[in-house]
C-alpha cells in the first residue's frame, strides 16, 4: 500500500514494527476448502488500511482462488507481487492472462482482476524486486508478476490460478 512495506525493514534480518496477522475464517472441505486472513501492517497510515486476502482451494476443479480486499476511506495505491520460482516462465497470454511454465512440474494460468494493471520485474536493484534467495548470501533472478491500481475506499480484487497441466511429480 502506497509504496510501502506492510512491516519495517531496518537491514538484514533486522525488523521494527512488524505486521499483526490474524485468521479470521478456515473453513476445510474434502477437496480444498477456504482461509480468510488480514492484518493490521498499514493501519498506521494518516488513513488506516485493513488487508485481508481470503483463498479458496477448488481442488477437483484444480483452482485456486485468492481474493484481496482493502478497506480504506482514501485514494491509496495498491500493489499485489506475485514472486514465481526462479525456473518458471511466463508467457503473458491475454490481457490480465499469464500462462505460467513451472519446467517439467505443470502449466498454470493466472487471470487478473481486470481492474488491476501488470508488469513482469527480474532482478531489479533499486527498489529490490525479483529475486529469490535460496541460501545466505546468494539471490538468483526470477520473475515478479506485480498488479498494480489506484483506489479510492473499499474495494475487492481477484486472482484466479487454474492448474492446466499437472506436469511430472517424480523428483
Amino acid at each position: 500500500v502506497d509504496n510501502r512495506n506492510q512491516s519495517e525493514i531496518l537491514g538484514s534480518f533486522l525488523w521494527g514494527r512488524r505486521a499483526n496477522a490474524i485468521c479470521t475464517e478456515w473453513s476445510p472441505a474434502e477437496d480444498g476448502g477456504r482461509l480468510v486472513a488480514e492484518h493490521d501492517g498499514y493501519t498506521d497510515l494518516p488513513d488506516p488500511v485493513t488487508h485481508r486476502r481470503a483463498v479458496t482451494l477448488e481442488g477437483s476443479a484444480g483452482r485456486v482462488v485468492v481474493e484481496d480486499e482493502v478497506v480504506a476511506r482514501e485514494s491509496h495505491e495498491l500493489a499485489f507481487h506475485w514472486h514465481l520460482a526462479e525456473h518458471s516462465r511466463a508467457k503473458r497470454t491475454g490481457a490480465h492472462e499469464y500462462t505460467i511454465d513451472c519446467e517439467g512440474r505443470g502449466t498454470i494460468v493466472m487471470r487478473f482482476d481486470p481492474a488491476l494493471a501488470l508488469v513482469e520485474v527480474s532482478g531489479r536493484e533499486e527498489p529490490p524486486l525479483g529475486w529469490v534467495s535460496r541460501s545466505y548470501h546468494h539471490k538468483t533472478p526470477t520473475t515478479t508478476l506485480v498488479a498494480s491500481v489506484r483506489s479510492t475506499g473499499a474495494a475487492r480484487f481477484r486472482t484466479e490460478f487454474c492448474i492446466v497441466d499437472g506436469g511430472s511429480r517424480a523428483g
